[in-house]
């Protein structure tokens, strides 16, 4: 396909929604997911540009935050979505910290620095930075199938089985959503979708960072469920907070391990606590390792992963596969593998990174197609992508429930469930 068929107005597929498509057909095909065979990958994976109406940009996220940067020795993508991010970086490149921070800044600043000692740094301090160079070079394609030093699900307690004896439950199962922004959230909505009872559980200091984003975004991933908001800085919620989850069937949650250790709340403790349960970590990098407290979000994760890597083959310079493509990877893969573990019985710690799930699936559609065919369908999504028809062919979804404001269902959830406060 060259650009002019770029014009034609037919749907080009962004990167990876193959492998997508398959993960939400392996999960249709589960006892009471039915409704899961009506998305679409390439739909998930654009549904943020769907609602805001953002467009692909040279170099940069479609929301703006993410970029590459070039360093003494290689190219970094920094994500900077939060005020404090930038409040960050005089500390991060021990610079001096006077005067305004500002991308021309950053990249001058960042030139002078190696790669390595930079991504050490700013994990450290809890910026969200990822190296390029993952998907190492081999061959005249430039690409090679990615190492996956994370796999994408990593189980305690019994192996997940497949879904042939599988057989529906005489009840929808009791889901905690403790997770924010997209894909936790959009695990969440996928179990609603299948039937779930999800119950979404924030905090009143700090509550789902993407109720103060696009509104039509957040009702798509929190439509139907109820929402409970609680203290998590007073010893008494923090005690509501452990009865909830000692009631759930399912708890999601995409906070780097040590958050809840802290209130006291392990989940390896509560897996084994009692028969059937089956917790959804969600983190960047892992539950254990070196990268177990490193932030990510999904643009540099995907990087992190390849992706980048991929699109430079494919361009001949480093760009964003999508918006934030590794969360609704991992949202899709963390909704299945909870599905499947529940009707298998549960029991099971369920960690997905979102390094690790984006570096699984390039891996496995490279292992499926080929790196020059890959290569070739990325250059096309990118030829439609900077003619501003990325989305093109795609059709956005409606909400099909309501929105709970931030705590209305708290005091009703808490009498429901018989907690006494």
């Amino acid at each position: 396909m060259d650009e002019a068929d770029s014009q034609s107005g037919a749907h080009v597929p962004p990167p990876l929604s193959t492998a997508l498509d398959a993960v939400l057909a392996a999960f249709a095909s589960l006892p009471g997911a039915a409704p899961i065979a009506k998305l679409e990958g390439a739909q998930l994976l654009l549904e943020r540009m769907l609602c805001t109406g953002a467009q692909w940009q040279d170099g940069r996220s479609p929301s703006g935050a993410c970029r590459f940067v070039a360093t003494t020795d290689g190219t970094l993508a920094v994500n900077l979505p939060r005020p404090s991010d930038w409040a960050l970086l005089a500390a991060w490149l021990e610079a001096d910290a006077g005067g305004t921070w500002s991308w021309p800044r950053l990249n001058r600043t960042v030139r002078e620095r190696a790669t390595q000692s930079l991504v050490k740094r700013a994990r450290l301090l809890g910026l969200a930075v990822a190296a390029t160079g993952n998907a190492l070079e081999a061959g005249h394609s430039g690409l090679r199938r990615p190492s996956v030093e994370h796999p994408s699900i990593a189980v305690d307690g019994d192996a997940l089985g497949d879904c042939r004896n599988l057989k529906p439950k005489p009840r929808p199962p009791l889901v905690l959503d403790l997770s924010a922004l997209w894909a936790g959230p959009l695990c969440g909505h996928l179990l609603w979708l299948c039937g779930g009872r999800v119950i979404k559980v924030e905090s009143t200091e700090r509550p789902d960072g993407a109720r103060f984003g696009n509104a039509d975004f957040h009702a798509l991933l929190n439509q139907g469920k109820r929402s409970v908001a609680l203290d998590f800085g007073a010893p008494d919620q923090i005690a509501l907070l452990r009865v909830l989850i000692e009631k759930a069937d399912i708890v999601i949650e995409s906070s780097r391990p040590r958050a809840l250790r802290q209130l006291g709340i392990k989940a390896e403790e509560w897996v084994r606590r009692q028969r059937g349960r089956t917790w959804i970590s969600i983190t960047g990098y892992g539950r254990a390792g070196a990268g177990a407290n490193s932030i990510a979000f999904g643009d540099d994760a995907g990087v992190a992963a390849g992706l980048a890597d991929l699109m430079r083959a494919a361009t001949g310079t480093y760009q964003f596969a999508g918006d934030a493509i590794a969360d609704p990877l991992t949202g899709v893969e963390a909704a299945r593998a909870a599905w499947l573990s529940w009707l298998g019985g549960g029991s099971r710690l369920i960690a997905l990174s979102l390094a690790g799930v984006a570096g699984r699936m390039l891996a496995s559609e490279i292992d499926e197609w080929g790196i020059d065919a890959l290569i070739g369908s990325a250059r096309r999504w990118w030829r439609a992508a900077r003619l501003g028809r990325a989305t093109e062919g795609l059709e956005g979804r409606s909400p099909l429930a309501p929105v709970s404001d931030l705590g209305a269902d708290t005091v009703a959830v808490l009498q429901e469930l018989n907690v006494p406060c």
